[in-house]
């Protein structure tokens, strides 16, 4: 399965990023998101 859009906003993005890694997904790009 192939998902095409995420946005979620997070509190820690390096530790979410750890957890979707952990469970296969992987980064192919990233759009600048103002804070």
């Amino acid at each position: 399965m192939r998902t095409l859009h995420v946005g979620l906003r997070v509190t820690d993005p390096r530790r979410s990023l750890a957890f979707y890694e952990a469970v296969g997904y992987e980064v192919v790009g990233r759009v600048p998101f103002p804070a």
